[in-house]
C-alpha cells in the first residue's frame, strides 16, 4: 500500500487537492489481486439512520447502490473471494432515482418480505424465527406460543370490557396484528409481554406457566406506548421536523378514532392554530409509507379490503377512502 500511494501534492486552492479517481483506480488494482482461503463480506447497514429526505441523499444512495453492483461484478470477474452487501429498506429503495433499479433488483437483490397469509399464522417465517431464537436458550422448546400462551385471545365486548367465552382469535394472529410483520416488531411484542410474565417457583424440574390474558394485554400496551409509536416517530423525522411529527400525532390522537377520513382530519386541524399549518397530505402519505396508517374500503355489504404498505409494497394511498390507524398505535394514542 505505501508503495502504491507514494506521492506528494501541494496545497493550492486553484487545484484539486485530492485526486480521488486516481486513488480509486489504484485501490481497484490492488483488490483485483486479492486471494484468500476465506470469503470476505462487507455489510453496509444503517443508511436510514442519517436519512433526512434531501435530494442529494437520494442521489448519493442511488450512486452507492450502482457502485456496489459494479464492484461485485468486478470481484466475480477477477475471482476475488469478496462481496459487498448493501441493506436498504424497500420503501427507501423505491424512492431512489435511476433507470436500472429493477434490473438490479432482479439480478442482484434478495427481497426480505416477512408478510404471510394471516389465515395461516403458524406458517409465518416470523413464528419460525422466534422459535429458533428461543431454542438457543432451551433446546427442548418446540413452540413458545403453544407452551407459554393461551390458544386464543378472547374478544372484549360491552362498555366494561367483558369478554366473550364462546369465540376468540388465535394467539399468533392477534400478536401479529400489532406489528408490521417485521422481525424487529414481532420480537419487541414478545419482549414487552415477557416483562409482565410472573416467575414460577422451580421444583424438581423446569416449570412452564402459561401467560394470562391480562399479562398479554399489559405487554401489548407497553409495546404500543414504549416501542411502536416512538418507532414510527423516528421514521417520520427523516421527512419532517420532530415538532411537526409531534403535532401530527397530537392531532390524530385528538380524533379519538381508530378509523377516520381525511376530511375529518382536516376539519379537526382547523380548530387549533398549531395544527392549521400542517402539511396534512404529506404527513398522511408519510404515515402510509411507514405502515402507520392504511386504507379501508368496502365492496358490497360484507367485503372489506385493507390496504397497507407492509402487506403489499406496491400499495398506494387513497385520501378518498377511510383511513385506519395501525393497531400497534391504538393504545399509545388512547383510541383502543
Amino acid at each position: 500500500m505505501p508503495v502504491v500511494f507514494d506521492s506528494e501534492f501541494r496545497r493550492d486552492r486553484h487545484e484539486q487537492i485530492l485526486k480521488f479517481p486516481y486513488y480509486v483506480e489504484q485501490l481497484k488494482a490492488i483488490v483485483k489481486t486479492v486471494r484468500s482461503r476465506s470469503r470476505h463480506l462487507l455489510i453496509i447497514d444503517g443508511l436510514d439512520d442519517i436519512f433526512t429526505a434531501e435530494k442529494i441523499q437520494y442521489d448519493s444512495l442511488a450512486a452507492l447502490l450502482l457502485e456496489v453492483s459494479r464492484l461485485n461484478a468486478l470481484f466475480a470477474k477477477e475471482s476475488v473471494p469478496a462481496k459487498i452487501l448493501l441493506l436498504c429498506r424497500t420503501d427507501l429503495f423505491e424512492k431512489l432515482p435511476g433507470a436500472n433499479k429493477n434490473k438490479l433488483r432482479q439480478d442482484s437483490a434478495i427481497i426480505l418480505d416477512w408478510f404471510h397469509d394471516p389465515r395461516q399464522p403458524g406458517e409465518s417465517d416470523l413464528v419460525k424465527l422466534v422459535n429458533l431464537k428461543a431454542r438457543v436458550t432451551d433446546g427442548s422448546l418446540a413452540d413458545i406460543f403453544h407452551t407459554y400462551f393461551p390458544p386464543q385471545m378472547m374478544a372484549a365486548r360491552g362498555g366494561r370490557g367483558r369478554r366473550t367465552s364462546q369465540s376468540g382469535q388465535p394467539i399468533v394472529s392477534h400478536l401479529l396484528e400489532f406489528t408490521r410483520h417485521t422481525p424487529r416488531d414481532f420480537i419487541q411484542v414478545l419482549t414487552h409481554i415477557q416483562r409482565f410474565a410472573s416467575t414460577p417457583e422451580r421444583h424438581a424440574g423446569l416449570i412452564r406457566r402459561k401467560l394470562s390474558q391480562d399479562q398479554i394485554l399489559s405487554g401489548l400496551r407497553s409495546y404500543s406506548i414504549d416501542y411502536f409509536l416512538p418507532e414510527i416517530e423516528d421514521e417520520l423525522v427523516g421527512y419532517f421536523p420532530a415538532s411537526v411529527v409531534e403535532a401530527a400525532f397530537s392531532l390524530i390522537g385528538s380524533l379519538r378514532k381508530r378509523e377516520f377520513n381525511f376530511k375529518e382530519l382536516s376539519t379537526k386541524a382547523l380548530e387549533q392554530p398549531r395544527f392549521s399549518e400542517l402539511d396534512l397530505p404529506g404527513l398522511v402519505t408519510a404515515l402510509f409509507e411507514c405502515s402507520a396508517i392504511g386504507n379501508v374500503s368496502s365492496a358490497g355489504r360484507r367485503a372489506v379490503f385493507h390496504t397497507s404498505k407492509y402487506r403489499n409494497r406496491n400499495s398506494t394511498l387513497s385520501l378518498q377512502d377511510q383511513l385506519l390507524l395501525h393497531k400497534g398505535m391504538w393504545r399509545a394514542l388512547n383510541v383502543g
